[in-house]
């Protein structure tokens, strides 16, 4: 039978419990804003009854508390973490796409832009033919030509210190994630410490939940346990980004950030920042798994609409001690592995020197490359290397030599326009558009009855003299190359029309490879003196002919300049890809945000602290407190009158 203090046992435990639950919705409402916190509750299940060997059965022992568990689900924190992830790129692209909108827009008709200047420059051209020898007018052809070329750079420098800015952005992301890392294996001995002989730790658990929470904006995480089968001992906790493992319970994966010495594209900023993995092993840095803000800012720094460079390896020299090996490429039109920025010298985007060439597996840094142009549209490379091959390199080399059509690349495939896409198509524009322009410059005749000079030019050399370009143009409709406003026509297929070094000699005519919008701008002669405009055929026409600026006047509808036509037609095409890709950035941008306070506000309804409820349970345990306390004062008289009264 149980003992005569048996009631004040069962009043006491559930005092206890009462008081727990009391405490616990006190926890509750003082974390109502805590974010991360998920609502705790206390499980609890009746004592073990007491059996009196009797008819009666068995006397119920009291309450006894089990365990305070927390609310929190599985599934909406996988839910949450996946949207969060995803609503991060988009967020983050939708932010740079808004600022290369402003770069490229002109706000309206009145206001500046390359497309407003272009048709400036058009318009003053125009008005030039009323009267070929007005110097003043001349004075604003070249003067718009100015601000056609000075906005173009602008463009270029914003892009380029956008590139900057991201690059800085890549290392705060990396920074961040390695942190978090950190914190995440930190938790996880803390709470294996607290856990190891049973029970939950549940606000260390909703602060780790709370780290992965902030890492899924990030990256794109995955987190896997692996609990105690007894319930007992330590649990194994793994959080993967990518295709790879940040944090093993307690060891961490950290992220290196390692400035390139090499480029990818032309113009790119120095120093772009690679990511690998402290313990050696390769960081994926194009996956499409990666997710989150990271990914964003590696498609925004790198993205280059998949237009890197390639071409078909055809020859290698190994070199010498005295000598660098050399590699030999080529690519053509008709060549299918190669995109057009392969084979068409206005649209190449290598580095000068510094660059890398892959090789399945294997890469080459070259110190300086040269190209040859065939009458058949073939252009074949050749890439002196900053080293000579060793044995291994050249064995890779001659393996790759015997298979079909084996590929070289410059830079990753990344399959986003980004800021190296809007740099090489503003590459295009100013090389093509000034290639045309000074042309027409060169063959005519300007007002002191002299060869035109170049209207467009790269920036000057270092003794202040200026680069003198080398016009390369196609003919559709004759079927050959110009050459400085010279037909090659009865050259064979494989006939070299052309040839240029990456490495810039004084004297040299450069090839308009060496014009980029960064260093566009007109010739200081001809801005400094409109005289030198050529708007005449021939030397002794006369100041006040203008035969020859009709064909700069023609220009504007010259639909065979561009693949896409007028050189207006280039710029409408350009800002529109910027425009869709930013308004379907944005639209993507507003639904994952809607999906992910959606999943939220899931989440919360179930792990969330309603203050209403919590009220309603703390008038609960305070009442079932009351009673207890009662139980506790009869039973205290109860065992007074027996003790006291009775003499028992």
């Amino acid at each position: 039978m149980p003992s005569t203090f048996f009631g004040l046992n069962i009043a006491t435990s559930g005092m206890n419990a009462y008081n727990m639950g009391l405490n616990t919705t006190a926890h509750n409402i003082s974390n109502r804003n805590t974010k991360g916190y998920s609502k705790q509750s206390v499980e609890q299940k009746a004592g073990i009854p007491l059996s009196l060997r009797t008819s009666y059965g068995m006397l119920g022992t009291g309450v006894e508390v089990m365990d305070i568990v927390s609310s929190r689900d599985d599934y909406y924190d996988y839910k949450y973490r996946k949207s969060n992830s995803v609503y991060g790129r988009y967020s983050t692209l939708d932010h740079y796409l808004q600022d290369i909108q402003g770069y490229l827009y002109s706000k309206d008709a009145e206001s500046g832009g390359i497309t407003n200047a272009l048709d400036d420059f058009f318009k003053t051209v125009t008005q030039q033919t009323t009267d070929a020898s007005d110097t003043t007018m001349r004075r604003q052809v070249s003067g718009s030509a100015d601000t056609l070329m000075n906005f173009i750079r602008e463009t270029a420098d914003n892009l380029q210190t956008a590139q900057k800015e991201i690059n800085a952005q890549v290392k705060s992301a990396v920074d961040k994630i390695n942190s978090y890392a950190g914190q995440i294996a930190s938790l996880n001995k803390q709470i294996n410490t607290l856990e190891v002989n049973g029970g939950s730790a549940n606000d260390l658990r909703d602060q780790r939940a709370k780290v992965i929470d902030d890492l899924s904006a990030l990256v794109d995480v995955e987190v896997e346990t692996s609990v105690p089968k007894d319930g007992q001992g330590t649990e194994e906790f793994l959080v993967f980004i990518g295709d790879s493992v940040l944090v093993d319970t307690y060891m961490t994966n950290q992220i290196e950030l390692v400035a390139k010495t090499t480029k990818d594209n032309q113009t790119d900023y120095d120093g772009l920042y690679e990511l690998r993995w402290k313990n050696g092993q390769d960081f994926n840095m194009r996956s499409s798994i990666l997710g989150g803000e990271l990914q964003a800012l590696l498609e925004m720094r790198d993205g280059n609409n998949s237009e890197n460079f390639s071409a078909t390896l055809t020859g290698y020299t190994k070199g010498s001690a005295q000598k660098a090996g050399t590699i030999t490429l080529k690519a053509s039109q008709a060549d299918g592995a190669c995109s057009d920025s392969s084979w068409d010298l206005s649209k190449l985007n290598i580095p000068e020197s510094d660059g890398k060439l892959k090789i399945y597996n294997y890469e080459f840094e070259y110190d300086s490359f040269e190209v040859s142009v065939s009458a058949d549209g073939s252009y074949e490379y050749t890439f002196t290397l900053k080293k000579s091959l060793n044995e291994g390199q050249s064995g890779h080399l001659e393996t790759a030599l015997n298979r079909d059509k084996t590929t070289s690349t410059i830079g990753d495939d990344v399959g986003f326009r980004g800021i190296p896409y809007y740099m090489a198509q503003l590459n295009e524009f100013v090389r093509t558009f000034s290639a045309n322009v000074n042309q027409i410059q060169n063959t005519g005749y300007d007002l002191y009855q002299e060869k035109g000079c170049d209207l467009f030019v790269a920036a000057p050399l270092a003794d202040g003299t200026e680069y003198e370009m080398a016009e390369l143009l196609y003919n559709k409709t004759e079927g050959c190359y110009y050459l400085n406003g010279e037909a090659q026509k009865g050259l064979a297929g494989a006939d070299v029309v052309y040839t240029f070094s990456s490495k810039t000699q004084k004297g040299q005519k450069l090839s308009y490879y060496s014009m980029t919008a960064l260093n566009v701008q007109v010739s200081e002669d001809v801005l400094s003196d409109g005289k030198k405009l050529a708007f005449s055929t021939e030397a002794n026409a006369g100041v006040a002919s203008f035969d020859n600026l009709s064909r700069f006047s023609a220009l504007r509808e010259d639909n065979t300049m561009f693949k896409q036509g007028m050189p207006s037609n280039f710029l409408a095409i350009m800002t529109a890809a910027v425009g869709v890709d930013g308004t379907k950035i944005n639209d993507c941008t507003t639904n994952s945000k809607n999906i992910v306070d959606g999943v939220e506000n899931r989440r919360l309804s179930k792990s969330g602290v309603d203050e209403d409820e919590e009220g309603k349970n703390m008038i609960e345990y305070q009442n079932l407190l009351k009673y207890q306390y009662r139980v506790i004062s009869v039973m205290n008289e109860v065992l007074d009158r027996l003790i006291n009264s009775t003499g028992v």
